[in-house]
């Protein structure tokens, strides 16, 4: 027990005499860890992003966003594809008087969807108006929704037959024709239309003739914004581009964290190889020098043995030499 008190006193002893040194190579180890995951992660999300906000033909398509009172069926000559959503804060009454996304789209919708938890709409259910509704899984957990259950949107229910996680679709979605009977008119919702042209060129006629159709249906109406998708697609590149290179500057911090790491390991490999070294020396110069004088010291021993041994003969005989006479 005493042997391991005493141990752990000189690593406490060891730790405050260099903490600076303990306090980088944790820092250093555990940021060279994390950012690469950081960036794995990142990766991820980004690429699911740009994949949910892109579709197929996207630099043939146009987007108009309105305000209006009025829900639309648009329908524009020329056009190959149209489609329409809209989207409204609901006020649920039930969670706390939380403002929801509520968004409806149609069965000609083109952006691609995240995985459901459950099943997607079918085309009918789009097309009729079905009271059916997919919910982000946040709100199904908060609230303890679960597939099948009601809830009520604007008065009316609707059953949950999925949910979605991804942050593409924060609230609820539910067909565009059921939104159309539940809202009716007068509530300023925003609408977006989605108008895939046969070609380029006929982007521009299309745009006129959408905003015609807008403002004929509702006078009122306030055209928000026209975006070409071309340019839709450039700004999503756009931003692919420079999550990459934040990546990119993140992966090469972790790698310079890394080589701090590794470098504080080997400053303390060295510094003890470097003790170990000055031990070696100094017992290879102790064993040396006791040889030598080891050597040194023999001979003198031997040579005044063979003096003595000398002196003792002749001693030895000088008495012989009395005791005859």
């Amino acid at each position: 027990m005493n042997r391991i008190n005493y141990q752990l006193r000189q690593i406490l002893f060891k730790i405050t005499y260099r903490k600076k040194e303990y306090v980088m190579y944790i820092i250093s180890f555990y940021l060279g860890l994390l950012l690469p995951a950081f960036c794995l992660a990142n990766i991820r999300s980004v690429d699911q992003v740009i994949h949910f906000t892109t579709f197929e033909n996207m630099d043939r398509a146009v987007q108009i966003d309105w305000f209006s009172d009025d829900f639309l069926d648009m329908k524009i000559e020329g056009a190959k594809n149209v489609s329409v959503s809209g989207y409204y804060e609901e006020d649920f009454a039930e969670w706390g008087h939380q403002y929801v996304p509520v968004k409806g789209i149609d069965e000609c919708y083109m952006y691609p969807f995240p995985k459901i938890k459950g099943r997607m709409f079918k085309n009918y259910e789009l097309k009729e108006g079905k009271k059916v509704c997919l919910l982000n899984q946040k709100y199904a957990e908060k609230y303890s929704y679960k597939e099948g259950d009601l809830v009520s949107i604007h008065n009316t229910d609707f059953e949950i037959i999925g949910f979605v996680k991804d942050k593409i679709y924060p609230g609820i979605l539910i067909p565009y024709s059921a939104m159309k009977e539940v809202y009716q008119s007068g509530n300023g919702i925003q609408f977006t239309g989605m108008i895939l042209a046969g070609s380029r060129e006929d982007k521009e006629n299309i745009i006129q003739k959408a905003t015609e159709t807008i403002l004929d249906k509702d006078p009122n109406a306030e055209v928000i914004e026209i975006t070409d998708g071309e340019e839709l697609y450039e700004m999503s590149q756009a931003t692919k581009v420079k999550w990459r290179a934040l990546r990119g500057a993140v992966a090469v911090v972790s790698i310079l964290f890394f080589l701090l790491n590794e470098g504080i390991v080997l400053m303390e490999k060295v510094k003890k190889e470097q003790q170990l070294f000055y031990r070696s020396l100094f017992w290879c110069f102790l064993y040396d020098s006791v040889g030598l004088y080891t050597e040194q010291l023999t001979e003198i021993v031997i040579r005044l043995f063979g003096k003595l041994f000398f002196v003792v003969k002749k001693v030895i005989a000088n008495a012989e030499r009395h005791l005859h006479s």
